[in-house]
């Protein structure tokens, strides 16, 4: 209860400051937007975000302390970010900001918490025909498939053979996607909205990709 108060408390003050910068990133007040951000940020964990942005997942989660409370502000900031780079038409900042901020919550989502993984639906509905990172889109098959949530699962193995060339490791995971779809039970098909003569069909257009 107390963790979970100290990340409502952090979000909640994190979430006064964005709202602002949003609003004013709504009016083309995009560089006041940002500075808004970054420096409240800063004020709220003591770290400076553009350093941040330097750093890969493993280390941005060392900075923070793998502390719940600031990964989950810390993904809130980046999304915020990515909403003003989307105001101002810059794509190719929009999808850092998001796909960083996606990333930080994969890297986290084991801890089964509410904020995380909320986010991470959020975030990867946002940028998912931009993930170029298989390590973190295995984690994302494995965040679909500890939901039953079947067909974003079999989505992703999809998009992980789009861009490797190693048509082995995805054949041997879809593979082993199938074996365990296919061997559910009746509950857990429907609670994935998909049937097995569905299923068997969707087996049978990913055989053609061996």
């Amino acid at each position: 209860m107390i963790q979970e108060d100290y990340i409502i408390k952090m979000i909640k003050k994190a979430m006064e400051f964005i709202s602002k910068a949003l609003g004013l990133a709504k009016e083309g007040e995009y560089l006041l937007s940002e500075n808004i951000l970054k420096d409240s940020y800063e004020d709220i964990t003591g770290i400076n975000l553009n350093m941040l942005m330097g750093l890969d997942v493993e280390s941005m989660n060392d900075l923070l302390g793998n502390n719940a409370a600031e990964i989950i502000v810390t993904s809130e900031y980046l999304k915020a970010l990515g909403k003003v780079y989307k105001e101002k038409m810059d794509r190719n900042q929009f999808v850092l900001y998001y796909k960083k901020g996606l990333y930080l919550l994969l890297s986290n989502y084991k801890r089964d918490i509410y904020e995380i993984n909320v986010n991470i639906l959020l975030f990867y509905a946002q940028v998912k025909d931009y993930m170029d990172d298989v390590k973190y889109m295995k984690c994302m098959y494995e965040f679909f498939m500890d939901r039953n949530a079947y067909k974003k699962a079999l989505e992703v193995i999809y998009m992980m053979a789009n861009i490797t060339n190693n048509d082995y490791d995805i054949i041997k995971l879809g593979e082993a996607f199938f074996t365990e779809v296919l061997v559910s039970n009746e509950a857990t098909m429907k609670k994935a909205k998909w049937t097995y003569e569905e299923a068997l069909k969707s087996k049978s257009d990913f055989e053609q990709i061996k």
